[in-house]
C-alpha cells in the first residue's frame, strides 16, 4: 500500500523554482549578485527549492580552443575559467548558505568548482547541495565530462554520488549526459530518491 508520508517529507506537494536567467559569464561576483536576487525572488514565491542549471556559475566554456592561434585570448580565457570558480567550502559559498538560510530555502547550484588544494588546481563541474538551514549537504562532480569539456574539467570519481535528506524529502541529481549512465541513474534510485534534479547548461 503507498505511504504518502514516506515521500516529499509527508506533503502533499512541494513548489520547486528553476532559475533560468543568465549569469554574467565568468563574473563570479556578479553572478553571485544575480543568483542571490533570483533565491529571493524564488522564496517570495513561496518555493521550498531552487534549481540552477548546470555550471551556471559562472558560466559553460562555449568557446573554440585556439591556443594555436590566439594564445593571449586563449590564456585570458583560461585565466577567467578558473578565477570565477568557486571554491568548496569559501567565501562565495558562504554568501550563498547565508542567503539560503535567511530566504528558508533550499538550494541548488550548478557551478565550476575549483579543487585548490596544492598540486591539484583542477576544475570540476559540479552540483552544491545547501539545505534551506544554510547548510551545505553536499557536493557532486560530474562524473565523466564529454567530447571538449574534457579539456576543461576533471571527472568525479563518484563517491559523492549521494541523495540528501531533507524536510521535502531526499533529493539528488545528475548532470546532462550522466543520465546516459545507467549504473548512475540505478545508484539514485536505489538510494531511494524522491526529487531528482536534472541538470543541462544554459
Amino acid at each position: 500500500m503507498f505511504n504518502k508520508h514516506a515521500v516529499l517529507g509527508g506533503r502533499d506537494r512541494v513548489k520547486v523554482a528553476i532559475a533560468q536567467i543568465a549569469p554574467r559569464y565568468l563574473d563570479k561576483v556578479a553572478s553571485i549578485e544575480v543568483a542571490i536576487a533570483a533565491i529571493k525572488e524564488a522564496s517570495l514565491n513561496k518555493a521550498d527549492l531552487v534549481v540552477f542549471p548546470e555550471v551556471w556559475l559562472s558560466g559553460y566554456p562555449y568557446w573554440t580552443e585556439g591556443w594555436d592561434s590566439k594564445l593571449p585570448e586563449w590564456i585570458g580565457g583560461r585565466v577567467s575559467f578558473y578565477d570565477s570558480a568557486l571554491v568548496i567550502p569559501g567565501k562565495e559559498v558562504a554568501q550563498l548558505a547565508e542567503v539560503a538560510k535567511a530566504s528558508d530555502i533550499h538550494l541548488v547550484m550548478g557551478c565550476n568548482e575549483l579543487d585548490s588544494r596544492a598540486n591539484i588546481q583542477t576544475v570540476y563541474n559540479t552540483l552544491l547541495y545547501i539545505g534551506r538551514n544554510g547548510q551545505i549537504l553536499g557536493r557532486h562532480r560530474k562524473l565523466m565530462p564529454t567530447f571538449s569539456e574534457r579539456l576543461y574539467w576533471g571527472s568525479g570519481d563518484g563517491n559523492d554520488l549521494e541523495i540528501y535528506e531533507t524536510d521535502i524529502g531526499r533529493i539528488g541529481g545528475l548532470i546532462c549526459g550522466e543520465h546516459l549512465i545507467t549504473s548512475a541513474r540505478g545508484a539514485l534510485i536505489s538510494m531511494g530518491e524522491h526529487i531528482h534534479i536534472a541538470v543541462f547548461p544554459g
